[in-house]
């Protein structure tokens, strides 16, 4: 973090390979978590799928078509599912933070 620019960091936190390590992360692992019968590791992942579905739901509620463009500013795996809900809502369009840059 110390040599690179913020820019840079935003863009290397982003690029697709690290969101899908990110999410990877609660689904191959977190999930999986708890005895056979225990759904401890699911329930985790449930909670952080319900926390970015609370998140892209205030972004629906604040927004409205008047507005050209917004940024949303979260971390890697938040922003993996938000794309994923954009892709099934007709309203919003993803623009990768690398083209927003131009770097």
């Amino acid at each position: 973090m110390k040599k690179l620019s913020l820019t840079r960091l935003l863009l290397e936190k982003n690029k697709m390979s690290t969101r899908k390590l990110n999410l990877g992360q609660y689904i191959r692992l977190l999930n999986k978590g708890g005895a056979l019968h225990d759904f401890t590791g699911a329930d985790v992942v449930n909670a952080w799928y319900k926390r970015n579905l609370h998140m892209f739901s205030l972004v629906q509620k604040i927004t409205t078509p008047a507005d050209e463009r917004i940024m949303v500013i979260a971390g890697s795996g938040h922003i993996s599912v938000f794309s994923h809900f954009v892709d099934f809502d007709t309203d919003y369009k993803a623009v990768e933070l690398s083209e927003v840059l131009k770097n």
